[in-house]
């Protein structure tokens, strides 16, 4: 049984505003991953990738900000497949919770994976559904093996998701 509290579709004004300053800035400028990662050195940064940075908000969520331009789309892209992903594919995902600001993504914080078991199921799944790059990405959310980002996705996924895309634009 879940007992974890719902996670809140809400943010602060404020959060928001603070952080679409600094993913504008971001973004604006050709960077090296240190210098992002000193940009945005007075948030809570618990990650970074090839386009994105994960910033704690607080103890259960975080904000996918973009410190590449690709990054505002591979925020676009996760919310879409969280979206119109079928069931036995979401139960492997994070969930992607909603988009703020221009390109913001909110997520629930993912443990590290502690428990691998699963793992080959679950590759083998997202693989076929079109999602790559899953093995860097494991966590755990609700006491479940999830892939957290999810961004990286076969051409044919991304063409499926175009729809869906432009009503998030």
């Amino acid at each position: 049984m879940d007992d974890s509290p719902p996670l809140n579709r809400q943010l602060d004004s404020e959060v928001v505003a603070s952080l679409e300053q600094l993913q504008d800035r971001l973004v604006a400028t050709e960077l090296k991953p240190s210098d992002a990662l000193e940009l945005a050195s007075r948030y809570p940064v618990i990650g970074i990738g090839r386009a994105r940075l994960a910033v704690a908000i607080s103890d259960q969520q975080i904000v996918k900000v973009a410190w590449r331009a690709a990054g505002i789309t591979d925020n676009a892209v996760e919310l879409a497949i969280w979206q119109t992903a079928p069931e036995h594919i979401r139960r492997w995902l994070a969930p992607g919770v909603d988009i703020f600001g221009y390109g913001l993504l909110l997520m629930p914080f993912c443990r590290i994976a502690r428990d691998h078991s699963g793992v080959a199921l679950m590759i083998s799944q997202l693989t076929s559904y079109g999602i790559s790059d899953t093995i860097s990405n494991l966590g755990e959310y609700r006491g479940r093996l999830v892939c957290y980002d999810y961004a990286s996705t076969s051409s044919d996924l991304f063409n499926r998701l175009e729809p869906v895309l432009r009503q998030l634009d």
